[in-house]
């Protein structure tokens, strides 16, 4: 999932940097020499400038254009990408079929008979064959332990990438309101509090139905969601011709600066219950801190038995967290060990970058496992 993650960041860089081009297109200072006196290059150079002068309000326009496809380009590309990711990581990490999420059972053979349909079009063309959704739906039926996923029957879609619409398409594999999970990142909402979303979009109070506003979480949604709507319905127009007020390049540069919290905060809603599922099926429990020091990076934690070595991951849960970091250092009656043996239950003391809680329940994760590479 990272490297959708780093292509995601990329995009949005690049158009950023379109954008700053464009900018400097308006500020092309004009050439007042008469034609006899301009060098080649200033002929060159006039010719533009009168062109671009002349036709502002086209190139608006299909800059514009250009920039809304350009951006909702992007966030369809990355929320596909991340919904292919989730499921190939999901099954190296879920052992056998019947334990995956319900909802991914229920919806799979309707969805690979679905893909089945889409096999001519070119974007499905040599990744997937008939034959190929056949064979691996049935390996699922067959040979459960050894399952493998249509996982771009779930990437499939027709509705443009509203909240509304990106919580329905999560769904399909699991997640209630994903939406919402993302409302609860603390970084997501220093965000929204920083971009003034009341004073920015003040017409969604305006537009907001009456039902809309009754219900607290869902306006709460709405608004914090704003830029992913307003970006939808906008490309929709685009894409079907119809004339729309156009947005000051300050305005858009909003969207683009709100899209990359968004999409890392989606990346970590998915990346976290990935490590719920690989700690559970694969974490070796080991006790819970007995003494935690220097506001939990240091802490003490009897091993259970467990082979633990200094690199791997150790992770702390509760209720409502999930914290993972690298074991850096590891004593043993305070000398430093590179490793424990499983032969007897020790109490070691461990340091990491992140802080960890008397209340976590505690597992190790090999420093191979793939998901944390």
């Amino acid at each position: 999932m990272k490297s959708s993650l780093s292509a995601f960041r990329k995009g949005l860089a690049d158009l950023r940097i379109y954008m700053e081009g464009l900018d400097l297109e308006t500020k092309l200072p004009s050439i007042d020499k008469k034609n006899e006196e301009l060098a080649p290059w200033e002929i060159h150079y006039k010719l533009f400038c009168d062109h671009y002068h002349a036709n502002r309000a086209i190139k608006k326009r299909y800059n514009y254009n250009s920039v809304i496809i350009s951006m909702y380009g992007l966030v369809e590309q990355y929320i596909e990408a991340l919904m292919h990711n989730y499921l190939e990581l999901l099954q190296k990490i879920v052992p056998s079929y019947p334990d995956i999420p319900e909802s991914i059972v229920s919806n799979h053979v309707a969805a690979s008979f679905e893909l089945i349909k889409y096999t001519e079009q070119n974007r499905y063309k040599g990744t997937n064959t008939k034959e190929l959704i056949i064979s691996k739906l049935n390996s699922c039926l067959s040979d459960p332990q050894n399952y493998k996923l249509n996982s771009e029957a779930f990437c499939h879609h027709t509705a443009n990438f509203r909240s509304d619409v990106i919580n329905v398409f999560f769904q399909k594999v699991g997640f209630s309101n994903i939406m919402h999970d993302a409302l609860g990142n603390k970084t997501f909402n220093k965000l929204l509090e920083e971009m003034e979303l009341n004073k920015l979009h003040d017409r969604f109070e305006r537009s907001a139905s009456a039902r809309t506003k009754e219900n607290k979480e869902s306006g709460l949604q709405e608004r914090a969601f704003y830029f992913i709507n307003d970006l939808a319905d906008r490309r929709n127009e685009v894409a079907h011709g119809v004339s729309s007020q156009l947005l000051a390049h300050d305005i858009l540069l909003s969207y683009v600066y709100f899209l990359e919290p968004f999409g890392e905060t989606i990346y970590d809603v998915l990346f976290q219950n990935l490590l719920w599922k690989e700690v559970n099926c694969h974490g070796m429990r080991v006790g819970k801190p007995t003494d935690v020091y220097k506001g939990g990076s240091v802490f003490c934690v009897w091993s259970n038995k467990a082979h633990i070595k200094k690199g791997d991951y150790i992770v702390g849960q509760n209720a409502s967290e999930l914290v993972i970091d690298k074991i850096l250092e590891m004593q043993v009656d305070g000398i430093d060990v590179d490793e424990v043996s499983s032969e007897r239950s020790i109490e070691i003391g461990v340091r990491t970058n992140c802080k960890f809680k008397k209340s976590h329940r505690m597992s190790i994760l090999e420093e191979t496992k793939e998901i944390l590479l």
